[in-house]
């Protein structure tokens, strides 16, 4: 009996063997064939929705002095796996040999992960033991492989896992590929997939059309804010808010009765103003979370200082330069720009505060500093009344006259220039070719303007030491008073209002409570980003 029970067990570990022959290979990349491990490994592989954002600034602290701080973003990163690759790769220009020493290894981590055999082992391993449910993870992952035959075990591999509640997965995949082949004649296929009965397709139809310029994607993704599921009404509404410029208040996670005068602002904003949206500069707009404040501060004797802060005042960063700041613009690459005055100069710093970039000797002193989707930089001369956008070269694209005084110059989603000019007490907007499509008389100089979601401006008055909201037709809804000289002003999500003036940076509450956050005299402008 002992005689025949031991071959039986070797009969059965070479069935086994047999049957599957990748399990040595997943164990020697520490993976077992179990849903929960693979579907882990196949995550890895690829950044979730959000997730690029928190890769850079996670990169970003691996040059930080505290050397904790570093630890924990290199062990984060690490857990990101090969999804980090892609943000990895641009880290490798940043200059700082610590980072560079890091970015290499983790690199180095990350493409072990894509190797070929983990990748046919996991595939085959579920096609052979049929394990159901990971059809995003595959489909996801299958433009990743390399190799032919790891791509056909992906293609079993789907085949096995796939359940009829992955229809919806396989339906919108299918959708975006089929986009991606017709690409500008995709109006015609994709129209009908707005109204289909599956959420997932009628989503990626939506993206789809709004990847060549079609207005009806907007209506589609208003009408996903009340899906059924949360995590479609969030995709749909991260979604509007790159293509438009606004946010809104809208919570995917709030319950109806909360959401439902904030998809009424979204319906009535697409209703009356989708037409002013830049198809090609909304679809390459980045999509970020707005969280710091970056203070442009002027010393004593030509000395000057960059400094970032959070919604609390906290200090994040604190750069020394030389030279006198005007204006200042933060970028959600965790990028800086800064305009100084008397160097006739505007500079561009990475997040790890190295120059990558300076404009040529400009024609006057920068008052304001804007870096546009297409690259190029936007830059205020009140001196000169002009408003030029550079090149990253350092050719000049485009002048526009505004008028002596221009000291805030923004461009907008739309392609319109708007203009603060001191001098003429106006807000201005202006086309392309110079000529003025609307203006807003107001009655004192302004400083700085920010657009809100429903359409007013917040407008920085300094010599009358106050903070206006003005509607479309330039009156005064309400005020903010007794700064020193604002210089800039941001409303957030939350209704919360953020000035800064000469004496530092302020937090203004809905009902009007205000809290010094950052104490500094000299402080120049603020970057809400």
């Amino acid at each position: 009996m002992p005689r025949l029970v031991w071959i039986l067990l070797i009969l059965a570990g070479a069935v086994a063997r047999a049957e599957d022959p990748e399990l040595p290979m997943l164990r020697r990349h520490g993976l077992a064939p179990t849903y929960e491990s693979l579907r882990s490994y196949l995550r890895a592989l690829y950044p979730g929705r959000g997730t690029e954002q928190e890769f850079k600034a996670l990169i970003a602290d691996l040059g930080h002095s505290s050397a904790p701080r570093r630890e924990f973003a290199t062990r984060a990163l690490l857990r990101g796996g090969a999804a980090a690759a892609g943000v990895l790769n641009e880290a490798l220009d940043s200059g700082d040999p610590e980072v560079v020493r890091r970015v290499r290894w983790l690199l180095e981590e990350a493409e072990r992960m894509l190797d070929a055999d983990p990748m046919y082992a996991t595939y085959m391993t579920i096609a052979r033991r049929r394990i159901l449910g990971l059809a995003e993870e595959v489909i996801r992952t299958l433009p990743m492989a390399k190799e032919g035959y790891v791509y056909e075990a992906g293609c079993k591999a789907l085949e096995a896992t796939a359940t009829p509640a992955s229809a919806g997965v396989l339906r919108e995949a299918a959708v975006r590929a089929l986009a991606a082949v017709l690409r500008n004649n995709a109006a015609k296929e994709m129209a009908p997939l707005l109204a289909d009965e599956d959420l997932g397709v009628r989503l990626a139809a939506a993206m789809a059309l709004a990847q060549i310029g079609d207005k009806a994607s907007l209506g589609a993704l208003v009408t996903l804010l009340e899906a059924p599921t949360p995590q479609l009404r969030f995709r749909a509404v991260v979604e509007l808010r790159k293509l438009t410029g606004r946010r809104f208040k809208y919570a995917a996670w709030a319950d109806e009765q909360s959401r439902r005068p904030e998809v009424e602002l979204w319906r009535k904003w697409v209703r009356e103003q989708a037409s002013d949206i830049d198809w090609e500069q909304a679809r390459h707009a980045p999509v970020g979370v707005h969280n710091r404040i970056l203070i442009a501060l002027n010393g004593k004797g030509g000395s000057a200082e960059l400094i970032e802060i959070d919604l609390d005042g906290t200090v994040i960063t604190r750069r020394k330069l030389r030279g006198i700041l005007r204006g200042v613009h933060g970028m959600r690459n965790g990028h800086r720009l800064a305009a100084f005055a008397d160097r006739k100069l505007v500079v561009e710093y990475d997040a790890q505060g190295k120059e990558v970039w300076r404009s040529p000797t400009l024609v006057g002193a920068p008052a304001s500093v804007q870096r546009l989707s297409n690259g190029s930089t936007l830059i205020a001369f009140p001196a000169e009344g002009q408003v030029h956008e550079i090149l990253k070269g350092g050719e000049t694209a485009l002048v526009l006259r505004a008028g002596v005084g221009c000291n805030f110059a923004q461009r907008l989603a739309s392609g319109i220039t708007r203009v603060a000019v001191y001098n003429t007490k106006r807000v201005i907007d202006l086309e392309r070719d110079g000529k003025l499509k609307r203006e807003k008389i107001l009655d004192a100089g302004p400083l700085h303007f920010t657009e809100l979601d429903n359409g007013n401006l917040l407008v920085c008055l300094a010599l009358r030491n106050r903070v206006d909201e003005i509607d479309r037709n330039g009156k005064v809804l309400g005020s903010l008073k007794s700064f020193a000289w604002p210089t800039a002003a941001f409303r957030i999500a939350n209704g919360v209002t953020i000035v800064s003036d000469k004496r530092g940076v302020w937090k203004v509450t809905r009902d009007g409570h205000r809290h010094h956050i950052f104490v500094a005299d000299g402080t120049v402008r603020i970057s809400y980003y």
